[in-house]
C-alpha cells in the first residue's frame, strides 16, 4: 500500500494526538514519584495501556473486558495507527483521548502545584 505525503502528514498527526494522553501521564508521573522509581513505574504503566488498549493485538472482542478497553487512550490510538485510517475515525476514540488528556491534565498541574508550593 502507497501513501501520498497528505495521508502520511495526517497519520503523523493521529498519531501525535493519540500520544497526548500517555505524554501527559509521564509529565504527571514526574511530578508524583521519586526520581528512583520513575523508570518501572513510567514503563509499567504505558505497557500495562499498551497491552489492554490492543496495541500489541486485540485484547477482547466481546463482553465488558472490552468495554473496558475501549475505555483506554490505546485503544483508539492503535486504531487510528492501522490501515484504513483515514477513512472513518471513531468520535468515541476522540472523545476517550480528550477526556484522558484533560483529566491527567488536571492531575499533573495539581501535583506541579504541590511540588513548586514545597520548594
Amino acid at each position: 500500500m502507497r501513501l501520498d505525503a497528505t495521508q502520511w502528514l495526517t497519520m503523523l498527526g493521529l498519531i501525535l494526538v493519540g500520544l497526548l494522553p500517555i505524554a501527559t501521564m509521564g509529565i504527571m508521573l514526574g511530578h508524583l514519584v521519586t526520581v528512583d522509581s520513575l523508570v518501572p513505574r513510567s514503563a509499567a504503566s504505558t505497557s500495562l495501556l499498551s497491552l489492554l488498549g490492543g496495541a500489541f493485538g486485540p485484547l477482547a472482542t466481546t463482553g465488558t473486558l472490552l468495554t473496558v478497553v475501549k475505555l483506554l487512550p490505546p485503544t483508539g490510538s492503535s486504531k487510528r495507527a492501522r490501515p484504513p485510517w483515514w477513512k472513518r475515525l471513531a468520535t468515541e476514540a476522540w472523545i476517550v483521548i480528550a477526556v484522558w488528556t484533560v483529566v491527567l491534565g488536571r492531575i499533573t498541574a495539581l501535583a506541579y502545584r504541590r511540588v513548586t508550593a514545597r520548594v
